[in-house]
């Protein structure tokens, strides 16, 4: 009679635990990628804020430009 109650246990936590790795899994594929190729994804994350900043960089020598343009005329 223990047993039943036991098992049922054991199984809804499986259960549980199936369904919250499935939500993970569907929630952060990018936290997968991390796990299976943490080098490539730290890498691609770093030229992406390097890109950023460059781009950054680019807009306000450009709003610069224009400011100095404008005050010419």
């Amino acid at each position: 009679m223990v047993v039943v109650p036991v098992f049922t246990s054991i199984n809804a936590a499986v259960k549980r635990m199936d369904m919250w790795a499935k939500m993970s899994r569907l929630a952060a594929p990018a936290h997968r990628e991390f796990y299976e190729r943490p080098g490539e994804v730290r890498r691609q994350a770093r030229m992406k804020k390097e890109y950023s900043r460059k781009m950054q960089r680019i807009r306000e020598l450009f709003r610069m430009d224009q400011e100095q343009r404008g005050a010419k005329k």
